[in-house]
């Protein structure tokens, strides 16, 4: 117990030390304190606004002028509207009928003054004038027996694109298409044939044997009173023939309307035929003029 109260004495001294120093310094603190002067500071006291009220004269906008007034737009009277007309009912054509493809046999061409030589009807293949839809080729006798024979004639005609018909030359609209094949004939309308770029002329097969059994059986199975073999070309080989022979022509001097007929022969093979053109009958009075054209089809 004793060094406990050893130990707390100390701070019990210094607390009462603390205490009387306190008293004291109230003891000793006057009762008035005299009263503290403030000095004026040096900076000069802020002067009033004072505020003036200040008219500004501004530059009135001058009144503007009054606008005159629009003028009423004059209203143009409306025309009376007139009674239309009655339409009047169309008139409905009908279309005319094409005229039907009729075969023209030219015969051999007869100039005045140099008469062409003759040749055998049946070494020959007519052909008529083409006219302005197949090149306008003068009429042609050509011989396919020498070199080919008919049917390789007629194989390579079919494969350029030509077919061979039966026609009555009796009056009948009737046409037989031939199939050499199967050995057969077809009717066929006039119709069909025209819609197909055939030339509007043909080349009669005349005096040929391998057709004969056909004609027969165009008279009796068909009731044909005068059948007849054609051939039926593309517009586009006789237009290849007449730009030759009109190229040929123009070399030596002359034109196409100056001729009246030609001669030649078909040769080389039912895969690759050829015209060969060997002379062109003049019409004016000239000599005949000899050629070697060669016209592959």
């Amino acid at each position: 117990m004793r060094r406990e109260n050893r130990k707390k004495f100390p701070w019990i001294l210094l607390l009462l030390f603390l205490v009387a120093g306190f008293i004291l310094l109230l003891l000793a603190r006057p009762a008035t304190m005299p009263p503290l002067k403030i000095q004026p500071s040096s900076k000069p006291k802020p002067e009033k606004l004072m505020e003036v009220e200040v008219e500004i004269e501004t530059e009135k906008p001058e009144p503007e002028k009054p606008k005159p007034a629009p003028k009423p737009e004059k209203v143009k009277p409306k025309p009376k509207s007139e009674p239309k007309p009655e339409p009047k009912p169309k008139v409905v054509k009908k279309p005319e009928p094409k005229p039907k493809l009729k075969p023209e046999v030219v015969k051999k061409p007869e100039p005045k003054p140099a008469p062409a030589p003759k040749m055998a009807k049946k070494d020959s293949e007519p052909v008529s004038d083409g006219g302005k839809d197949s090149g306008g080729i003068p009429p042609l006798y050509a011989n396919y027996r020498e070199y080919l024979g008919f049917r390789s004639y007629a194989d390579a005609m079919e494969r350029l694109g030509g077919r061979f018909f039966v026609i009555d030359l009796g009056g009948g609209s009737k046409m037989l298409a031939i199939d050499f094949s199967y050995e057969r004939l077809t009717p066929v309308e006039m119709k069909k044939i025209q819609r197909c770029n055939f030339s509007s002329r043909t080349r009669v097969i005349s005096d040929e044997p391998a057709v004969n059994p056909y004609l027969r059986r165009a008279r009796n199975n068909f009731e044909f009173s005068e059948p007849e073999i054609v051939l039926l070309v593309p517009v586009s080989m006789e237009r290849k023939i007449a730009s030759m022979l009109r190229r040929e022509l123009s070399g030596r001097g002359t034109t196409m309307k100056k001729i009246s007929g030609l001669r030649g022969y078909y040769h080389g093979s039912r895969r690759s035929m050829k015209l060969m053109i060997t002379e062109a009958v003049r019409n004016d009075g000239g000599a005949n003029l000899k050629m070697k054209l060669n016209i592959p089809l």
